[in-house]
């Protein structure tokens, strides 16, 4: 069972990017529009959510830092769902106010409707994110009760025909490769946000 911390540096420092992005999305016109407002959010979210995974992880409770990878992937996926209705974005984000639930939008092109399950199978098909169909499979694991959480509770160990229990805050059997492949997730869900945002800046600097 091995106890050594997991690099969370690289995530830490995205938080700064974030902070960047959203004082740049802030100054681009005198009245802010919807989406802008939507992609504020986003960002909030976001912030708030690697502060959380960060502090969790620090502290070893990987039973809950990690459910927090599929909680950032929703955010991500809400983003390009916007998009993919190709409606007009504040319009798209004057619904979402009004109640209308993201899965109730429909693709704009294949008329499908925007369910969790359709976005992650939809934006894995772009060069820049085909790692998120796993993530979001294996990131569910961690949200609803699953064989990985009865995994990191109750760990056999073969050779000794002993199986050890967990029921405490923190965890010990969640293993180390598992520990860096969820921050390197959520660096990568980061960046996408990122991504997709600042194209919104640059379409709107450039007047479109």
């Amino acid at each position: 069972m091995d106890k050594k911390m997991v690099d969370l540096s690289d995530l830490d420092k995205l938080k700064n990017k974030i902070d960047y992005q959203g004082k740049k999305l802030l100054n681009i016109r005198r009245n802010i529009c919807l989406f802008d407002t939507f992609c504020i959010a986003q960002l909030n979210r976001s912030l708030n959510l690697i502060d959380a995974f960060i502090v969790l992880s620090k502290m070893n409770n990987y039973i809950t830092s990690l459910a927090l990878v599929r909680i950032h992937l929703d955010t991500l996926l809400r983003l390009y769902a916007v998009k993919l209705t190709q409606q007009d974005v504040n319009q798209v984000v004057e619904k979402i106010l009004n109640g209308k639930p993201i899965k109730k939008f429909k693709d704009g092109t294949t008329k499908k409707l925007l369910t969790d399950s359709y976005l992650k199978d939809k934006i894995s098909e772009m060069d820049s994110f085909t790692w998120v169909k796993e993530t979001y499979e294996k990131s569910s694991g961690f949200v609803h009760f699953s064989d990985y959480i009865l995994k990191v509770s109750n760990l056999g160990d073969a050779s000794t025909m002993t199986i050890y229990h967990s029921i405490k805050v923190g965890n010990d059997f969640v293993t180390d490769f598992d520990k860096k492949v969820a921050c390197v997730q959520m660096i990568k869900i980061t960046e996408g946000i990122l991504c997709f945002i600042n194209k919104w800046i640059e379409e709107s600097e450039q007047g479109h």
